[in-house]
């Protein structure tokens, strides 16, 4: 790199190191949020839902067929089930640099050969990758005083799921709470018998009638038309006059052997929010979408709604909203960052004194913080507390380089030469010491990057993140660093004028040469005795060594968002109504918080 060049010409210098901060200021508001980095973690599960089966009806009929099926996907390391009522949970773990995306296809493929397998009844398999990121972001709670919670579930079903899941970046969206709308057929025994006919051919009749079928084509003269059988149902009357048997001539109908009723299914789970009964819509993001954009997308999506479609008299509330915790995270993070800049800049000037120098050594921690954000852009990362715990981290380092340079100029400068001659005479001097001392940085943070396992890919954007912005740092060394001291710094210094800062300052140098006295001293007496500092610092790393075992250990530290979940079990075979009574004493203690913001409660699912 020649370093004259850039002396020679400021403003080539200046509109490069202008164009990389451009590039980084267009990435930023493009760049993602979230709280943890994407990683792929190697695990796929396979849920089955067959309402009404017990834990052992879905182990043998469900869980053990799809385990067979699986079994045989390649680089598997372990292979779990979890079947309880109603649901059966396959839970699929590979080998660390399996691809997940083809994993979880590879897995679909084999669910799917075995599907007819399963009973006829069970919903329909769900494949899907593992990712605690993918988790519900936003809850809605749908209350109303002039319907029943019945109509609401309806709206949420018919309307907001079906309008939320048209949202980009939205994954899952599930209504919790109430019951659907279900048309009952209450079977008389003995009037089954007295016409001969069976259940099974009841079941038949209704299922294979409730359909529109298409019925070929006719041609009329020229003209080609469409014919469809119209069989579903329109209303009560339509399933009362299906014919089940034929008796001598006689039409049996099924009104004449059922009674049919418009109800409501057995409520099997129940929510409440804030203390009300109501029903809970919760939304899912799909895994590697950004949180804060898809719940923003979500509760904008829910506003409308509110406003052009949902009946006024239903209200609308959001009892969580997981971006917030994240946003607010990001920015006390960001926060955080520009004051240790500033704290790095003031500290600076304690030392150097002279604003010009402390002006240009300032210079590099922004225009390095902003250029990286181009690079994390370009690798498809994100804000998030790992990439900018790494910006955080690396601003004390960023002016590191610029600080060394400007002090061997000043040394130049003090010995006679020219602005220019000691811009380039100093930064040369010390070029390969800067470059060696930042390829140290580099080669202690870019394996981090690049450690194996699950750990790896977490700590990917925080060892690449600081490796980017000393990168820029010391390329802003060698350009901006010397240009601008060849044309702002002189060799007489600034004039020191009365003032409290000034008299702060000379307290401040006084304090510090009095402590390099005393350093002094503490060194020569150091120097004197090489085995004992030697057999002191052997003993510390001993010492520090032996309080390894005794330090906690953990993925990642615990975060304080807020909010906290309370998971209640009661033993099994336990009515939804009992669960009710349970719930409601804990409700009412969490009710009784001062503090309280909101609270809901879902009762009957793990979710």
């Amino acid at each position: 790199m020649d370093i004259e060049t850039f002396i020679k010409r400021p403003v080539f210098t200046t509109m490069l190191v202008m164009l990389l901060v451009v590039f980084g200021l267009g990435a930023y508001p493009t760049l993602g949020i979230d709280l943890n980095p994407d990683v792929d973690f190697p695990i796929v599960t396979v849920s089955v839902t067959y309402t009404g089966a017990s834990p052992e009806e879905m182990e043998s009929l469900i869980t053990k067929t799809v385990e067979d099926a699986v079994s045989s996907v390649a680089g598997i390391k372990t292979l779990s089930s979890v079947s309880r009522e109603g649901v059966s949970q396959t839970t699929i773990e590979f080998e660390f640099g399996t691809n997940p995306k083809l994993a979880a296809n590879e897995v679909r493929e084999k669910v799917a050969s075995v599907r007819k397998r399963l009973p006829e009844q069970v919903d329909e398999p769900v494949v899907q990758r593992f990712d605690p990121n993918s988790q519900s972001i936003v809850y809605f709670s749908l209350v109303s005083d002039a319907r029943s919670r019945g109509d609401i579930r309806k709206v949420a079903v018919d309307i907001v799921k079906d309008e939320l899941q048209r949202l980009d970046g939205v994954g899952q969206v599930d209504v919790y709470g109430a019951s659907d709308r279900e048309i009952q057929l209450l079977v008389d025994p003995r009037k089954l018998e007295a016409y001969g006919i069976t259940y099974q051919q009841i079941l038949d009749i209704v299922n294979t009638q409730n359909s529109n079928t298409p019925g070929g084509r006719v041609n009329d003269r020229g003209l080609e038309l469409t014919v469809r059988t119209i069989g579903k149902y329109k209303d009560i009357q339509d399933i009362k006059n299906i014919i089940v048997a034929n008796q001598g001539g006689h039409l049996v109908r099924l009104g004449d052997v059922v009674t049919i009723e418009d109800g409501w299914s057995e409520e099997r789970v129940y929510s409440r929010a804030n203390g009300t009964p109501s029903v809970m819509v919760s939304v899912q993001k799909q895994s590697g979408t950004n949180t804060v954009d898809v719940a923003e997308r979500v509760k904008k999506a829910m506003e409308d709604m509110q406003q052009r479609v949902l009946p006024p008299d239903i209200q609308v509330l959001t009892v969580r909203d997981g971006s917030v915790y994240i946003r607010d995270s990001v920015e006390d993070v960001l926060v955080s960052l520009v004051f240790g800049g500033l704290l790095a800049v003031a500290i600076t000037y304690l030392f150097l004194q002279n604003s010009r120098a402390t002006l240009i050594g300032a210079i590099a921690i922004p225009t390095s913080v902003i250029a990286t954000f181009f690079l994390l852009k370009t690798m498809n990362f994100t804000l998030n507390t790992m990439s900018l715990m790494g910006l955080s981290l690396a601003v004390g380092i960023l002016i590191d380089d610029a600080i060394v340079i400007i002090e061997n100029i000043y040394r130049h400068l003090e010995e006679g030469k020219s602005a220019f001659e000691a811009a380039r005479d100093g930064t040369t001097e010390i070029a390969l010491a800067v470059m060696a001392t930042t390829l140290s940085i580099l080669a202690v943070f870019v394996p981090v990057a690049n450690m194996g396992e699950i750990i790896g890919q977490f700590f990917k954007q925080f060892g690449l993140t600081i490796a980017f912005a000393v990168a820029f740092s010391l390329f802003g060394a060698f350009t901006l660093t010397p240009m601008l001291s060849a044309y702002w710094l002189t060799n007489h210094g600034e004039e020191k004028q009365a003032s409290c800062l000034q008299r702060f300052l000379d307290k401040w140098e006084r304090g510090f040469v009095a402590f390099r006295n005393v350093y002094g001293q503490i060194l020569r007496w150091a120097l004197e005795r090489p085995k004992k500092m030697v057999a002191l610092a052997v003993l510390s790393l001993f010492i520090n060594a032996a309080l390894v075992p005794f330090l906690g250990v953990e993925f990642q530290p615990t975060y304080d968002s807020g909010e906290f979940n309370i998971i209640a079990t009661a033993p099994a075979g336990t009515s939804i109504d009992k669960m009710k009574e349970y719930s409601s004493t804990i409700e009412k203690e969490v009710l009784s918080i001062p503090e309280l913001k909101s609270a809901f409660m879902i009762i009957g699912t793990n979710r």
